[in-house]
């Protein structure tokens, strides 16, 4: 696509030199010719492709995320691994509230020293 666009826009870019030179005295009408047919073909590439790439009704990674905090009992700790793991888990825990009893705490970043001080700043797992 990144391809035919470029061509594309070489192509035009040509069309309205060639047009440029032709009619010299009409170039405010000729940039907005242009400018309308640049506008309307984008818009057909949205409308004709916005429904094939339209993710709004996709929860899977919400479930994927979601899975783990259902899976451990009350008060629990939840250690993930990776950053798809990490991120999806705690944005659930964090920023949508899922599990507010639950602690998750990610693997690799708990063999940094600066983690156990970060952590006992918040409530939970490193209070006292």
């Amino acid at each position: 696509n990144i391809v035919v666009s470029i061509l594309a826009g070489c192509g035009l870019w040509y069309l309205f030199c060639r047009l440029k030179d032709k009619f010299g005295n009409c170039e405010k009408a000729i940039y907005a010719g242009f400018t309308a047919i640049s506008v309307i073909l984008g818009g057909l590439q949205i409308a004709t492709n916005f429904s094939a790439c339209d993710m709004s009704n996709n929860y899977v990674m919400r479930d994927y995320a979601l899975e783990p905090l259902k899976s451990v009992p009350n008060n629990s700790v939840l250690l993930v691994l990776g950053d798809m793991a990490t991120f999806t888990v705690r944005y659930l825990r964090y920023s949508e509230n899922e599990r507010p009893d639950v602690d998750v705490l990610c693997q690799t970043l708990m063999g940094h020293g600066w983690f156990k001080e970060m952590q006992s700043r918040r409530e939970g797992l490193f209070k006292h």
